[in-house]
């Protein structure tokens, strides 16, 4: 029971949380991208809070050759804000996500978000099914506040995640930097990628991170993804190597993802990066259902 006491505390720690041509968004959009690749369906890559510099970057490579694929950073994330204004809340995200692949895709894409960037597609694709043909999430709850022992969105969550984005705010910059890097030595096994997404963290811009932070931690998708259109296929990490039971974390995506229509897939001895963790399996996963 201490080890489960202590593992949920540590998933409740996480990040809620990658020849190339940057193409910088409309002003109006608060996204940019890396776009390799000539193939004619494109594949979005949608980071979360942090690690985007890092999580989609072999992924991108090896896709490269068979998709159009986007790998976006959201402004004010691992960085400054830029000219346009920084997304607010994760509705926000998937506002800009949806314009982005209206303005930059003739077709429907293929969808791919991790953490709270998963969170962010899946909202996108609710509001706009026909422009996705296929999403995958990627070790992302619908309701993420789960992994901190929320049941629902009401006045005791908010009050505690409110409490503690006001602290994140209010940490001096050494501070910041120690939450960053203890987030993600939980979230990823080698030290020193765990060293380069919290220093990526780090240099985001404080009050886009805590604003998206706590809009993330007050959204609850659960029922919603029940009218979800497209073919949905979530990847999940087992957590074992934070001490999750066998089986515990299927348990949990499968109820949380019990009015949807997704085709659960686990990926072993795995952290929040699990395509950092286990990279081969990873990509097992994501190819099949990129192809199912």
């Amino acid at each position: 029971m201490r080890g489960l006491r202590l593992f949920a505390f540590t998933l409740s720690l996480l990040p809620w949380l990658a020849c190339a041509a940057t193409l910088p968004s409309p002003t109006s959009l608060p996204i940019t991208a890396e776009i390799t690749g000539t193939g004619t369906t494109d594949l979005v890559l949608v980071p979360g809070l942090s690690g985007g510099d890092v999580s989609w970057q072999e992924t991108a490579v090896r896709l490269s050759d068979r998709y159009r694929v986007h790998r976006l950073r959201i402004a004010g994330l691992e960085g400054p804000v830029g000219d346009a204004p920084a997304p607010s809340s994760i509705g926000a995200v998937a506002e800009a996500l949806t314009s982005y692949i209206q303005r930059n895709s003739s077709r429907p894409v293929m969808l791919v978000g991790h953490s709270a960037g998963g969170v962010a597609a899946l909202m996108a694709t609710l509001r706009q099914p026909d422009l996705v043909a296929r999403v995958i999430i990627v070790d992302a709850l619908p309701f993420m506040s789960a992994n901190r022992g929320g049941t629902s969105v009401d006045e005791e969550l908010r009050g505690k995640v409110g409490a503690e984005v006001r602290e994140m705010r209010a940490e001096n910059t050494a501070d910041f930097e120690k939450r960053m890097r203890t987030q993600a030595s939980s979230a990823v096994g080698d030290p020193d990628t765990a060293a380069r997404i919290a220093q990526g963290g780090a240099r985001s811009h404080r009050d886009t991170y805590a604003a998206l932070y706590e809009s993330l931690s007050t959204t609850d998708l659960r029922a919603e993804v029940a009218s979800l259109r497209p073919p949905l296929t979530v990847i999940f990490a087992d957590q074992s190597p934070l001490g999750a039971p066998a089986g515990y974390m299927a348990r949990r995506y499968r109820e949380q993802y019990a009015s949807s229509r997704a085709t659960l897939v686990e990926v072993t001895d795995a952290r929040h990066y699990l395509m950092l963790d286990q990279p081969r399996e990873f990509a097992e996963a994501l190819d099949a259902a990129l192809m199912d």
